[in-house]
């Protein structure tokens, strides 16, 4: 797929034309920096290296952006009103963004690698007991031998 391709594809991928607007600048910044080894094993650095991409992680960075951006168009402003009896309340753009940034990033080869497989797991701080990590069953497991 040549950059010209990805960029067609990631830009419908990200609702690149919906606000807040991603430019090809942003999006050719986002395939940058989603560039993978080629399929004979070039790195991005090799001579002879094929460009290739990993869609999903440019489109993370996608993401990341539009929630950039989102926060500092949404700075302040109206987030909640009644009228005739009806409440209307704007949803949270930015955590939606991130939201994605983060289910596309799970299913990025670039972003498994980054991690090493590891993902980090949130707790509801309202429930803090709810799950316990595995450090902690020595101690409630003690004397049920």
């Amino acid at each position: 797929m040549t950059r010209d391709e990805a960029r067609t594809a990631l830009s419908a991928l990200v609702s690149a034309t919906t606000p807040p607007v991603l430019s090809d600048t942003d999006l050719d910044a986002a395939l940058t920096a989603a560039r993978i080894p080629d399929s004979d094993g070039h790195a991005p650095v090799d001579d002879g290296y094929t460009e290739t991409f990993d869609l999903n992680y440019a489109a993370a960075e996608c993401m990341i952006m539009k929630a950039t951006r989102a926060g500092v168009a949404g700075a302040g402003g109206l987030k909640q009103f009644t009228a005739e009896g009806a409440t209307f309340v704007k949803g949270d753009q930015v955590a939606d963004f991130l939201r994605l940034a983060d289910l596309f990033r799970s299913q990025s080869t670039v972003g498994a690698a980054a991690t090493g497989g590891i993902a980090v797991i949130e707790l509801d701080p309202q429930t803090p007991d709810a799950l316990l990590p595995r450090s902690a069953w020595p101690v409630l497991t003690d004397g049920l031998d």
